[in-house]
């Protein structure tokens, strides 16, 4: 027996809306400020992507161009962000 389409409807939008409400760690925000500036500083390489965001802060990013030019830098640039922002 196939379920209706309007319990498949409801069951999608009451997944969606709770995904929705879920709010970011600190640690998060902290992490994804110290992104935004170092994007803001030009300090991410081309072609990097933002990929996930731990709980505990933990930034996960892929490369489309499968190099790690720039990464040392990027490093740095998040630390300094992110340092200050702990004590």
């Amino acid at each position: 027996m196939r379920p209706l389409p309007g319990v498949l409807v409801v069951a999608v939008t009451l997944s969606l809306s709770a995904c929705a409400a879920i709010k970011s760690t600190p640690a998060q925000e902290r992490a994804q400020a110290a992104w935004d500036a170092c994007a803001a500083d030009g300090r991410i390489p081309a072609g990097l992507q933002l990929s996930r965001r731990d709980a505990d802060g933990r930034l996960w990013f892929s490369t489309a161009n499968d190099g790690t030019i720039g990464f040392g830098d990027l490093r740095a640039c998040l630390a300094e962000r992110i340092r200050p922002a702990l004590r």
